[in-house]
């Protein structure tokens, strides 16, 4: 099965946002470093799981390159609200994320200029990466974005 991914580039950093609510894989450690290795994988300095609703909560998981998982990150935030409104998931100007050090609210009025200087890219991981991803370290990594 592929996985559907988007990489967001903001200040010169990228971010792969990985969303479960359009993926069946469930993730671990090892493959979140792979895919943000930039010799052996997609190449970024941060992963984003979400949107992961909880109720009416929207939380959100973030990870370093490393597979660290990171409390809050401002320039992430700024690619997972990127995402929310191209995805549609929120109609409102306001909504709040919930991250591991709390809950951080989100004005796209206030943050709209700023968003639109983010780069997007749409990639769809084969199921041959799929597979290879599993076995973290593999230099024999297909994909097509």
């Amino acid at each position: 099965m592929p996985v559907l991914l988007k990489k967001y580039r903001i200040l010169e950093n990228e971010y792969l946002v990985y969303d479960p609510q359009r993926n069946d894989v469930v993730l671990d450690k090892a493959q979140i470093q792979l895919l943000c290795d930039r010799h052996n994988g997609l190449g970024a300095d941060g992963f984003i799981i979400g949107p992961v609703f909880n109720g009416k909560k929207i939380n959100i998981e973030m990870y370093n390159a490393d597979g660290s998982v990171v409390r809050k990150n401002e320039q992430m935030l700024g690619a997972f609200s990127k995402y929310i409104m191209d995805e549609a998931y929120m109609k409102d100007q306001f909504f709040i994320i919930f991250t591991l050090a709390g809950k951080v609210t989100v004005d796209l009025f206030e943050i709209g200029n700023e968003l639109q200087k983010i780069s997007v890219s749409d990639i769809t991981v084969t199921d041959f990466f799929a597979r290879q991803i599993r076995e973290a370290g593999r230099r024999d990594i297909v994909c097509a974005s």
